[in-house]
């Protein structure tokens, strides 16, 4: 079974986060072209930094990627959406990080007809030998 076999489209949270998941480059890009197939629009990006400036990047970036990949149009509402439901994923991954910790995750969103979800996970860490895996997820109507 493929990984994007078992994702029920009224599931966008669950197809979100294991589009974050993906470890490399190919595996993302089949499972977003199996995603599309299904009917599921989907993007993902990635992000790293210090904690404090991924807090301010993160926005940005998976709007950008919204628009880049036509997930989303300039229309307000669809724009406060995205804001919305990444704003909840970040606050789940952010929770408990340390002030000034070295920050890598993945964005992944996916959305199906007027829902949308925001998925992040990744790493943090004070030292590279102290990693520790996060996760969000933010699901917002559009």
């Amino acid at each position: 079974m493929r990984r994007g076999d078992y994702v029920d489209k009224s599931k966008i949270g669950k197809a979100a986060i294991v589009l974050s998941l993906t470890e490399t480059r190919e595996e993302e890009e089949e499972l977003k072209k199996e995603y599309w197939s299904q009917g599921l629009m989907c993007t993902a990006t990635g992000i790293g930094g210090e904690s404090n400036s991924i807090n301010q990047k993160i926005n940005g970036a998976v709007t950008s990627a919204c628009f880049n990949n036509t997930i989303i149009t300039k229309d307000k509402k669809e724009v406060h959406a995205v804001i919305h439901a990444t704003q909840e994923a970040k606050e789940g991954f952010l929770l408990h990080a340390p002030t000034g910790a070295n920050v890598v995750l993945k964005a992944a969103v996916v959305r199906y007809e007027d829902w949308l979800a925001v998925a992040i996970y990744g790493y943090s860490a004070m030292h590279s030998i102290t990693n520790h895996e996060r996760a969000g997820l933010g699901i917002m109507h559009l």
